[in-house]
C-alpha cells in the first residue's frame, strides 16, 4: 500500500519540506523505542515515549475503539485502576497530539492504520528485532521491569490490550509479534514514508534517520538505552506492598 497516492499532496509536501510532519514509531515494546525517541529528540523532533494518557482516551484517536479493560481485578483493584485512569485523563489527547511531533511506544504502534489515514503526510518508523530476542526482552519487561517501574493496573491493561496478555505468555506474545510484523510490512509495502529498522543489525543510526526525515546530517549509531537490569530489593518490596 502506498500512503502517498495523491500526486498533488506529494508535490505540496515536497515544497513545504518536513515542517510539522508527524513521526509515528510503530515498533513494539522492547524494539529500541526508547533509543529511537531519544534520537528523534536529539535531531529536533519533540517526541513522547509511552503514553497511558493516549490509551485512556483512545476513542479520541480511533473512533472505532473504546476503553475496554480486560483484567480480572478485585473491587479494591478496580477502584485503584479507576483512580489511575482519572489521573491520566487530565492531560487531554488533543494537547498531546498538538505539543509533540513524534510518538513512540504504546499505544501508537497498534494504531498505525488509523494514524496513516488521519495523518497521510506522516512518517512511520518500524523498529523490530528477531523474535527469540524480542521474547526474551519481553519476559524482562513483564517481570523485572514491572518492578523497577512500579507498573500499576493501567500498565497491565495496556499490555493486555496490545499483546493479548497482562502476564508473560510466550505463545500469546509470539503470535502478537508475528501478526504485527506481517501486517505492518504488508500495509506499508512500497510506501516512501515508511522506514523499517532492524535493531539487531545496528541499523538504528542517525544517518538513516536524518536522511529519511530530511533533517540536517548527523552521523553515528544511536545509543542503546533502557537495557535490562535487576530490580533492587527495595523496589521489589515496594512493588509487592502496593
Amino acid at each position: 500500500m502506498k500512503i502517498y497516492s495523491n500526486l498533488s499532496l506529494r508535490n505540496t509536501l515536497k515544497k513545504l519540506g518536513n515542517v510539522d510532519r508527524k513521526v509515528f514509531c510503530i515498533g513494539l515494546s522492547r524494539t529500541g523505542t526508547t533509543s529511537l525517541a531519544y534520537a528523534l529528540n536529539n535531531i529536533g523532533i519533540s517526541t513522547i515515549h509511552y503514553s497511558p494518557e493516549a490509551f485512556v482516551q483512545i476513542d479520541k484517536i480511533d473512533e472505532t475503539q473504546f476503553l475496554d479493560i480486560k483484567l480480572d481485578l478485585s473491587m479494591l483493584q478496580k477502584w485503584s485502576l479507576k483512580k489511575e485512569i482519572k489521573a491520566k485523563s487530565v492531560k487531554r489527547i488533543e494537547s498531546i497530539l498538538d505539543n509533540y511531533q513524534g510518538f513512540a511506544d504504546l499505544p501508537f504502534p497498534m494504531l498505525y492504520k488509523t494514524l496513516s489515514i488521519k495523518h497521510p503526510d506522516a512518517y512511520f518508523i518500524y523498529t523490530y528485532r528477531d523474535k527469540s530476542g524480542w521474547l526474551k526482552s519481553m519476559e524482562w519487561l513483564y517481570d523485572d521491569a514491572a518492578v523497577i517501574w512500579q507498573h500499576g493496573h493501567l500498565d497491565n491493561a495496556i499490555m493486555q490490550w496490545a499483546y493479548g496478555t497482562s502476564v508473560y505468555k510466550e505463545s500469546v506474545l509470539g503470535e502478537a509479534y508475528e501478526n504485527h510484523h506481517a501486517n505492518v510490512n504488508k500495509f506499508f509495502e512500497g510506501a516512501d514514508n515508511f522506514l523499517s529498522i532492524k535493531i539487531d543489525d545496528g541499523e538504528l543510526t542517525y544517518g538513516r534517520l536524518t536522511r529519511f526525515l530530511n533533517k540536517p546530517a548527523k552521523t553515528g549509531p544511536v545509543e542503546r538505552l533502557n537495557q535490562p537490569t535487576e530490580p533492587t530489593s527495595y523496589e521489589r518490596k515496594w512493588y509487592w506492598l502496593k
